[in-house]
């Protein structure tokens, strides 16, 4: 009874968390917009005064004065008006497109654009399985609330990442320094779907690990691949299974993210561009009921 209370508290924290992202995002845009709103109305108000300058002048100089023959409003400052508030308006779509399209540089710009929570900041690892600040940030991420009681653990990228695998190895490598036994897929693009696979699962030098090597043909067909699997599941405590060497256009990060009970997406700081990342992080969520964080690597 103790434990159900327990998950059903952190369900509602993670719905409590999900809807205060959504209600900053909501705020975010609300207070930009007006900002824009006013600034627009200052620049007609400025225009307005300019036009009824420009009237007043006009009628003046249109009055004969002796030999003087009458003034026509003058053309070429309606003309540099109109140009001004062109270049305003050209100047104010092409800001807002850069502000669209533009890299996040920002935890916070992140996780109020997406709206998916950024569960650790790491570098660009350099250690491989063995870094320890990255084993360190990892663990935090394996005993945080929302990811405890996860059993299998998606690790995939935005773009393919060579240093993706030692993400989910140092991740693994937590669960199993904590005495539970892991199992560490890695999935390698390519592959034969007639081929016969190797599913025996190779020891590791850490204690309580176990590694395997899949190809991304043996999940082309997902529920026979899951099948096949079913007595790692029953053997091993947690399966962290990476997909980072895969492009996200070959679907099979979005099929493995449907069966995982906890999905971590790599996003590199300062690269791409917003639009890019949230399509994949849509993509992803599409077919996946499953809590859904990020990695933001510097």
């Amino acid at each position: 009874l103790f434990t159900e209370k327990v998950a059903s508290l952190q369900k509602e924290l993670t719905t409590v968390k999900k809807a205060s992202s959504e209600f900053r995002a909501i705020q975010q845009r609300v207070e930009t917009e007006w900002q824009v709103h006013e600034a627009l109305q200052h620049k007609i108000g400025e225009t307005s005064l300019v036009t009824e300058k420009s009237t007043e002048i006009a009628t003046l100089m249109s009055e004969p004065i002796v030999s003087h023959k009458p003034a026509k409003p003058s053309k070429p400052i309606a003309v540099l008006v109109g140009g001004f508030l062109g270049g305003l308006l050209s100047l104010g779509l092409i800001g807002f497109d850069l502000f669209q399209g533009g890299p996040f540089v920002s935890r916070r710009q992140m996780e109020d654009r997406l709206r998916v929570p950024v569960t650790a900041e790491i570098d660009t690892p350099q250690g491989g399985i063995h870094d320890r600040r990255l084993q360190e940030a990892m663990t935090k991420v394996l005993l945080s609330a929302e990811h405890r009681g996860a059993r299998f653990f998606h690790v995939s990228s935005v773009w393919e990442e060579d240093h993706g695998v030692n993400v989910a190895g140092c991740l693994a490598t937590a669960s199993a320094h904590y005495g539970c036994p892991t199992l560490l897929i890695s999935v390698l693009p390519g592959g034969d779907p007639r081929a016969l696979v190797n599913l025996a699962p190779q020891p590791c030098q850490v204690e309580n690990l176990h590694t395997l090597q899949l190809p991304a043909s043996f999940l082309v067909a997902p529920n026979y691949a899951w099948q096949l699997l079913g007595p790692h599941r029953q053997h091993f405590g947690r399966i962290v299974i990476e997909s980072t060497s895969l492009s996200q256009q070959s679907e099979i990060p979005a099929v493995i993210a449907s069966f995982a009970d906890a999905n971590l997406l790599l996003v590199k700081k300062n690269r791409g561009n917003k639009r890019e990342i949230e399509d994949v992080v849509n993509h992803l969520s599409r077919g996946s009921q499953s809590q859904m964080s990020l990695v933001l690597v510097a």
